[in-house]
């Protein structure tokens, strides 16, 4: 059975490799994507980064490009998957 995913509705639409992105889906953390974050070392934001990037399936570098009011929108979900 597939892991239940949260949707994020991106407020500012990017441009990623040619391709709209108007939404990310989270999947919910697990131990082995926060080991991997850590293992790939750097800031904490980094880190942060990387397991955000892990969870919604998809580049760093697309991560990278999300205006700061959707990256808090990743912020709040993973904070409520572990609540």
């Amino acid at each position: 059975m597939p892991e239940a995913t949260t949707e994020i509705k991106l407020k500012n639409k990017i441009k990623y490799n040619g391709v709209d992105i108007t939404k990310l889906k989270m999947l919910p953390p697990r131990v082995h994507h926060s080991l991997s974050a850590d293992k790939a070392g750097g800031t904490p934001a980094e880190k942060e980064i990387i397991l955000f990037a892990s969870l919604c399936e998809v580049e760093v570098e697309l991560i990278h490009q999300l205006f700061l009011s959707d990256y808090s929108a990743l912020q709040v979900v993973y904070s409520d998957f572990l609540s």
